[in-house]
């Protein structure tokens, strides 16, 4: 099920569990620049408590997941994938978290609970 809120984000869940798969920053919220800018270490422990509150069973996965990061301008992803599950066909369960450099949530990808 696909819900979008008055700014136009959306939030995509897995109605079987109810659990948001997708959110993305909704294109009628104006961009700016961010007015304050976090170490890539409070990003880092900021996207890893957004994925630890949204996926119960990390505990218990976190040594399985392959781990990687990025930037681009003001810009830090985060991803975690489950490459043992054998279940998958085109792509592992992942998440994935991009952030802007102010700690800002532009997208959240999840379904690594298809692996708990």
């Amino acid at each position: 099920a696909i819900f979008r809120d008055s700014q136009g984000s959306e939030f995509m869940t897995d109605v079987a569990s109810w659990r948001v798969v997708e959110a993305h920053l909704g294109p009628s919220i104006p961009y700016s620049a961010p007015s304050s800018e976090m170490s890539l270490s409070e990003l880092r422990a900021r996207a890893e408590q957004i994925l630890a509150e949204n996926t119960p069973a990390l505990g218990a996965m976190k040594d399985r997941l392959f781990y990687d990061e990025g930037t681009k301008p003001d810009m830090y992803f985060f991803s975690w994938e489950d490459r043992t599950y054998q279940g998958w066909l085109f792509m592992p369960p992942m998440a994935r978290i991009a952030l802007r450099s102010d700690g800002l949530l532009v997208t959240y990808v999840n379904s690594l609970f298809l692996s708990e």
